[in-house]
């Protein structure tokens, strides 16, 4: 809610549109998937707001989330198998892997 308040376009529009989606996706949350999709590429503001690191894109995601937290609680059932679990783990740890081999090398710090 904070990045829809303190969006370059003006709280005005942003925010009651964050809102409604929020609303919809409570009504509807079966529809996550289709919303998320179809806002793909109506959500690329970047030429008018100027924000390259965290977009509306990223706001409705982090809204997606969240209201799918909401509705299932933290004590639901998990949705993954221990056979999906332990994939997600391997992922999650090649991943990780990566990323250090890619930044073990630290370069020096500079005005960038």
């Amino acid at each position: 809610m904070v990045t829809a308040v303190t969006s370059p376009l003006g709280a005005v529009w942003v925010l009651p549109l964050f809102l409604a989606y929020s609303a919809l996706l409570w009504w509807r949350p079966d529809y996550w998937l289709v919303w998320i999709l179809a806002l793909l590429p109506l959500l690329d503001l970047t030429p008018w707001t100027g924000r390259l690191y965290w977009t509306e894109y990223d706001t409705l995601l982090l809204a997606t989330i969240g209201i799918g937290y909401l509705r299932h609680g933290p004590h639901s059932r998990p949705a993954l198998r221990k056979p999906a679990r332990l994939l997600l783990a391997l992922f999650t740890l090649s991943a990780a892997i990566s990323l250090i081999i890619g930044l073990w090398p630290l370069g020096t710090l500079d005005n960038n």
